[in-house]
């Protein structure tokens, strides 16, 4: 996915709420590293892929 927007995830994500959707598993999903994942979530998004 490297390169690529996280459209496609975020789509998974929302067809599929009942999944765990921790950081760590999303970024396995995307593979690239958790710390990644978050940059460029927030990058795409405006916010962190965390609650809080």
């Amino acid at each position: 996915m490297h390169g690529e927007t996280l459209g496609p995830l975020l789509g998974w994500v929302l067809e599929n709420l009942a999944a765990d959707h921790s950081v760590e598993q999303l970024a396995r999903r995307a593979v690239m590293s958790p710390r990644t994942f978050a940059r460029r979530f927030r990058d795409e998004t405006g916010t962190t892929p965390t609650p809080g």
